[in-house]
């Protein structure tokens, strides 16, 4: 009974679909860390904007780049953007995935002159790039310093070898810089010491002299002499036979 007679118009009455948007902090599969941080799923209206939520999540060695859609794929949507319509369905669940980005960072190469040497290290290093989960090997080692040998790189000016020449490396640093410090290691050499008998001479020189061993840019006394030649008298010692 909606008319005794005549007509009626009878009109659609429509409510926009509900749905929510989850946030999958998406670690990325080659990554040695773990995503850290929680984020609650959001509701939204069809055809009404809202903001995403600021992300909350973060993976060391890595930055938020924004939201994609897919597990592999690239930003779709930036932090806290608004959105309208991502699904037309009602009561579903629209997934959004954590988009990283592997940060990069660089490798200073710091010559570390010993404090104790007189000589200067020559050579030029420039620092080198690297990303973060990803191995790459150290530049060459550029750097010399007369009377000493290259050993590797150490992290503090004062340390032991950490790293070796060319080392294949990984994580260094999250993001930013590190330097790494040449270590040096003092030659040694030996002083041969040679009785030298003078060619007028009808005598042999006597004695036994043992080489001593000595390290560069350190002081150390000659043997005493320990040879000896009738009719002469030991005068100390030459670079040259006739010096």
């Amino acid at each position: 009974n909606l008319r005794a007679s005549g007509s009626i118009t009878l009109y659609a009455v429509w409510e926009a679909n509900k749905y929510q948007i989850k946030y999958n902090p998406n670690k990325p599969s080659n990554t040695t860390g773990n995503v850290f941080g929680s984020m609650s799923n959001t509701n939204h209206t069809y055809d009404s904007k809202d903001a995403l939520l600021e992300n909350e999540y973060s993976l060391l060695g890595y930055t938020f780049k924004g939201w994609s859609t897919s597990v592999n794929g690239t930003v779709e949507y930036n932090d806290l953007e608004e959105v309208e319509n991502l699904t037309s369905l009602n009561n579903s669940v629209t997934n959004l995935y954590a988009v990283w980005e592997a940060n990069t960072y660089e490798v200073i190469y710091d010559k570390n002159t010993p404090t104790n040497t007189s000589n200067a290290v020559t050579g030029v290093m420039v620092n080198s790039t690297h990303t973060y989960d990803a191995y790459k090997n150290l530049s060459p080692n550029q750097y010399s310093l007369e009377g000493y040998t290259f050993k590797g790189w150490s992290t503090s000016s004062n340390g032991l070898v950490v790293y070796n020449d060319e080392a294949s490396v990984m994580n260094l640093r999250a993001s930013g810089s590190i330097t790494l410090y040449a270590v040096w290691e003092a030659n040694t050499y030996e002083v041969i010491y040679d009785k030298n008998t003078p060619t007028n001479t009808s005598n042999a020189v006597t004695g036994v002299m043992v080489n001593s061993t000595h390290t560069y840019d350190a002081y150390k006394n000659l043997s005493p002499n320990q040879y000896s030649l009738e009719g002469y008298t030991f005068k100390g010692w030459s670079t040259s036979s006739n010096g």
